[in-house]
């Protein structure tokens, strides 16, 4: 009885977790002696350094793809602590020990990630960090991770980027056997350019978009392939719904690259009444053209009857759709004896039936291809004149707006009139999403990593040119001190849930201007982790302007003009402040210093909606005040293009009158003229020399 009462009492005050206690339950209940309780400290000791590590290995993350460490970092440092009481407790240390934050670990800090290399490595050595794992651990690092910029044994985020190699400095071991040679050779004539000999199957196969038009694509048969790929570019004009699928693809030299999308569709055949439904992973390009070099049909004995799956598999063409193994061999049809024989000659391509049609592929004969010579001059042109002639329109083409619907014009208008405020004589706008802004982050993902690997190639390229650096961190110096532009402390941002977005931005250089022969342009284009861009959740909206050609005609017309220009039109418009976290960049004045990050607060080029909001602005500020200044505004609404004026008059009192109108109409919203260039001096009589623009400096 007494027993009985006992186990009851131990079951009752018993709280016991997991393997670990379930191990100490059982040796108490048997009433083992001191040396079972030995035992039993040895048992624990070595179930909770297991189940530590599974901790550490279920709370471990992979870097991002940009930085390319590939590190599966493993939280060793996590702290265990197990009470002396009956009850065991394990618990893990998950903050960062680096901002504090307990959402992310060191090696995804984005403000370590930003600091300066000194800066990183004191905290390493100073927290005794492991500098492989970036962990706290007394043992030999288990993992064998290397950086990715020089392939030593350390982690990429302790790289020391601000050491500058030597142009004589060998950069590996591979390069000792090549000191009499460089890595590129110049010429001017080279030997022979010998196109592959070998031809990959091809098919023209069908698809079916989501509106139900029909595309006909060439498609690769590749049997040693695991997946099927689809170009972004035809998946966009299929229209279905892309999948997240995160795919890692491994290819020649164990080369690997994550694809993060795939899609459904069926796959037509152009010979036969088939089909078959292909999984395909979405990457932005597949192959090159194939073949490499055009050949003709007519040197190769195929016979009459066959029906090639590809008629055009002799000129280069793209390829849009790779179909893997899977499919392959699904498609393969029985033989006949006639190729069998046909195919006795090794020098032609073999013939294999397919549900596609007769795909060809194989060596080519020698006659059907030559080794031409690469020249700097041309002496018999065989290129496409229709191809060429294609080409020239092309790349000489006015860049195409965005397509906007008529009711998102609508929409944009709408949203601009509810929201846009004119207070203390400055706009503040609202960018026109199209979807709501906490919204933003799941749409866009990750937008840090490729800022900051542009930015890195931008540093490098300014510092490669000491007078564009100079230019460069003038404007962004000007960009700060009219406060257009304000630091942030990344780390009050929540990456994971804030609506943020990392723009990268570049130079844009007109060494000709008489006044800005640099500017810096945001590139709101880039797509982030989830391959979709600020740009792509923002409307256009409608143009507000008149048509240039109105514009000039109205100007040639009359006797007197003047000619000016709205001085920081865009940067004048104020952001509102929900959407300011939408409009980061990076900058530092130095290798050595941690990289900022500066918040916008104006209207910037290169957002898709920026014109239309600082056309917008100069449109609402005339209409507001037509009747107070009735030929300014009508100079506004009909003599503006983007920041420029052009306006003129048969008399020269009128016309003196609507440059005093426009000036005071402008200087309501904090529009500023400059560049002033007249007929007669006159008009320009009160305007400073240093707002005047010569004439002989004008191209007219």
């Amino acid at each position: 009885m007494e027993d009985t009462d006992r186990k009851s009492a131990i079951a009752r005050r018993a709280y016991y977790k997991g393997a670990i206690t379930k191990q100490k339950a059982k040796l108490q209940q048997e009433n083992l002696n001191l040396a079972s309780a030995e035992m039993l400290k040895l048992k624990e000791a070595k179930l909770i350094k297991i189940y530590a590590r599974a901790l550490a290995l279920e709370s471990s993350n992979v870097r991002d793809n940009t930085v390319k460490d590939r590190e599966v970092n493993m939280r060793a440092g996590s702290t265990l602590q197990v009470s002396q009481a009956k009850t065991t407790h394990v618990a893990v240390d998950a903050s960062c020990n680096f901002c504090g934050k307990s959402e992310h670990k060191v090696f995804n800090c984005p403000k370590f990630t930003l600091a300066s290399y000194k800066e990183r490595i004191a905290f390493v050595n100073s927290k005794q960090l492991c500098k492989i794992c970036l962990n706290s651990h007394k043992n030999k690092c288990k993992y064998h991770f290397k950086c990715q910029i020089c392939k030593l044994g350390h982690n990429t985020l302790i790289h020391n980027s601000e050491q500058v190699p030597s142009q004589h400095q060998s950069s590996g071991p591979q390069r000792k056997a090549t000191n009499n040679h460089s890595e590129e050779t110049v010429a001017l004539l080279s030997g022979t350019n010998n196109c592959g000999q070998v031809l990959l199957p091809t098919a023209k196969v069908e698809l079916v978009s989501r509106g139900g038009s029909k595309i006909i694509v060439k498609a690769l048969l590749d049997s040693a392939s695991q997946s099927s790929f689809i170009t972004s570019k035809l998946a966009k004009q299929l229209g279905k719904p892309l999948v997240p699928n995160k795919t890692g693809v491994i290819g020649i030299a164990n080369t690997s690259k994550t694809i993060s999308q795939a899609i459904t569709t069926e796959v037509y055949s152009c010979a036969y009444p088939y089909k078959v439904t292909v999984n395909c992973l979405v990457t932005d390009a597949i192959t090159a053209k194939l073949p490499q070099c055009g050949f003709s049909l007519a040197d190769l004995n195929i016979p009459n009857n066959i029906k090639l799956a590809d008629d055009t598999c002799n000129d280069p063409s793209e390829i849009d759709i790779l179909l893997g193994a899977d499919i392959f061999f699904q498609t393969l049809l029985p033989q006949s004896e006639e190729l069998t024989r046909h195919h006795r000659d090794a020098a032609q391509p073999r013939l294999v039936h397919t549900q596609f049609g007769y795909i060809l592929a194989g060596n080519l004969p020698e006659f059907s291809h030559g080794n031409s010579a690469v020249s700097l001059f041309c002496r018999d042109c065989k290129t496409d004149l229709n191809s060429t002639m294609k080409q020239f329109w092309q790349s000489e083409s006015v860049p195409q707006e965005f397509t906007e619907h008529e009711s998102e014009k609508v929409q944009c208008e709408e949203h601009f009139q509810k929201t846009v405020k004119l207070e203390n004589k400055q706009f503040e706008v609202s960018i026109p999403l199209k979807v709501p802004i906490y919204d933003i982050n799941n749409y866009i993902g990750d937008s840090l990593s490729l800022a900051l690997k542009r930015f890195l190639n931008l540093e490098k390229k300014l510092h490669n040119d000491p007078s564009l650096f100079k230019e460069y961190k003038s404007f962004i110096d000007e960009y700060i001190d009219l406060g257009h532009a304000s630091s942030v402390d990344i780390s009050q941002y929540d990456l994971n849930k804030d609506p943020i977005y990392f723009i990268p931005h570049h130079a844009v250089l007109k060494p000709d201007a008489v006044s800005t022969k640099l500017r810096v342009v945001m590139d709101a284009g880039m797509k982030g982790s989830n391959k979709m861009s600020l740009n792509d959740l923002m409307l256009t909206g409608p143009v507000i302007q008149a048509d240039m050609f109105d514009i000039l005609l109205r100007f040639r017309v009359h006797k007197y003009f003047f000619l000016c220009d709205i001085r920081r039109m865009y940067r004048n418009i104020l952001i509102t402040p929900e959407q300011r976290s939408l409009q980061n960049i990076l900058w530092r004045d130095s290798p050595q210093e941690p990289i900022s990050c500066l918040q916008l607060q104006t209207v910037s080029y290169g957002l898709r909606s920026s014109s239309f909001l600082a056309t917008r602005c100069l449109y609402e500020l005339a209409i507001r005040y037509k009747d107070e200044f009735p030929l300014g505004s009508k100079a506004i609404l009909q003599s503006s293009y983007v920041d420029d004026i052009v306006q003129s008059h048969n008399d020269l009192d009128t016309i003196i009158n609507i440059k005093r109108q426009l000036i005071d109409l402008l200087s309501l919203g904090s529009f500023n003229l400059h560049k002033w260039c007249a007929n007669n001096s006159a008009i320009l009589s009160d305007i400073p020399t240093e707002k005047q623009q010569h004439s002989d400096e004008l191209e007219f």
